[in-house]
């Protein structure tokens, strides 16, 4: 830091430069990785990159920080045994899994990976977080002008026009597979009548919509798939990220999007960070339609019966789209027995809900904790 200028903010910058441009590793010093953080972003690197350099490799790289292939997965089990902090805990694990996979590919080791997640807490167990405003840059801008927008190409005549004074928006991609978002936003959809009838889920939506004709979002420059948006008196502000979006909606209901209120709520009310990218829908994925269907019908209609027979259309080999569809067959047959129970007095079979609790189990083992929670209720 003192010869080069060199900080622990572009330490990490300068090594993965160094990992694309093909030079060798041993440059890189040993202590780079003793930092959990800097082990986050090889994680990030390495499951969407594959460097130019095959000395550069996940692989070589592991040997050349832990040694032969077996001890290195032991040593990043015993640094993942030994924190103490949840999100460290995380990057420990990911990072092992993402070694694992690389080690299995090339035939050097054999095991399992470990399953962690972090849970979002309750308010009150919640720690003070540390928010990088970096992480939440825009590109290009989302909250922009009508004429901003026709200049991106967008058709305005087109645009799903929302004219209340206020409302509070939450975005999600239809191809959520993880329970604790899933379980976030329906919390928000619980409650959402009691802050303001013009309250607005927009799960799996086109590219922009127009507030008030004056404030146009695209979504497709989010930083994160997951956040909230408040608009009110021509003016509109997005916070990314996994929040209790309920909370934040009632403490802001009416006002107008105060900057400094609302990035202190989201601190006060985050969870955690959602994947990254848009939330856009992508109309050409199998199976997608019928996902899109089944929330209309089922969630924002209250038609168990036809949002159901949609999902029971999605099959396996559709990937993602059919992970998604477990949480919302879930949703629905829980919705299913609630009812039967508040307005019938009958309790029903709980069969069909566990078999999708355990085929969700299977294809999504790393909420491993969730689910079985999930099935000791039952």
């Amino acid at each position: 830091e003192k010869y080069w200028g060199i900080t622990p903010e572009t330490a990490v910058a300068i090594a993965l430069l160094q990992l694309t441009q093909g030079q060798h590793m041993y440059e890189l010093s040993s202590q780079f990785y003793k930092i959990p953080q800097n082990l986050a972003s090889l994680t990030d690197y390495y499951s969407m990159n594959e460097p130019k350099n095959p000395y550069c490799k996940l692989s070589y790289l592991v040997k050349y920080l832990f040694g032969e292939p077996g001890d290195s997965l032991k040593k990043l089990k015993k640094l993942f045994n030994n924190a103490t902090d949840p999100q460290e805990k995380l990057i420990y694990a990911d990072f092992h899994d993402l070694v694992l996979e690389a080690l299995k590919d090339e035939d050097e080791v054999s095991g399992q990976p470990i399953i962690y997640n972090i849970s979002p807490k309750p308010e009150s167990d919640s720690e003070p977080l540390i928010i990088d405003e970096q992480d939440f840059i825009e590109n290009p801008p989302c909250v922009i002008t009508p004429l901003q927008a026709k200049k991106r190409g967008v058709d305005l005549d087109e645009l799903y026009t929302y004219d209340s004074s206020w409302r509070a928006v939450i975005f999600a991609p239809l191809t959520i597979t993880n329970p604790y978002i899933f379980d976030a936003i329906i919390q928000f959809y619980k409650v959402q009548n009691k802050i303001n009838p013009n309250s607005t889920i927009i799960w799996g939506g086109e590219q922009a919509y127009c507030f008030g004709k004056k404030i146009v979002i695209d979504f497709s420059g989010t930083p994160y798939q997951v956040g909230m948006g408040i608009y009110g008196k021509n003016q509109a502000q997005l916070i990314y990220g996994v929040m209790d979006f309920a909370k934040i909606a009632v403490a802001m209901n009416r006002q107008a999007p105060d900057t400094e209120k609302l990035f202190a709520l989201r601190k006060q009310h985050y969870y955690f960070d959602s994947p990254k990218g848009s939330p856009n829908i992508d109309k050409s994925k199998p199976g997608i339609m019928y996902l899109d269907e089944a929330l209309v019908a089922g969630i924002f209609n209250d038609n168990n019966y036809r949002a159901i027979k949609q999902l029971e259309k999605i099959t396996p080999d559709m990937g993602e789209v059919y992970d998604a569809s477990l949480l919302f067959m879930a949703y629905m047959q829980q919705k299913k027995l609630d009812y039967a129970m508040e307005k019938l007095q009958r309790k029903l079979d709980t069969t069909e809900l566990k078999q999708v609790y355990q085929r969700a189990q299977k294809r999504l083992p790393q909420y491993q904790e969730y689910w079985q929670e999930k099935l000791a209720k039952l």
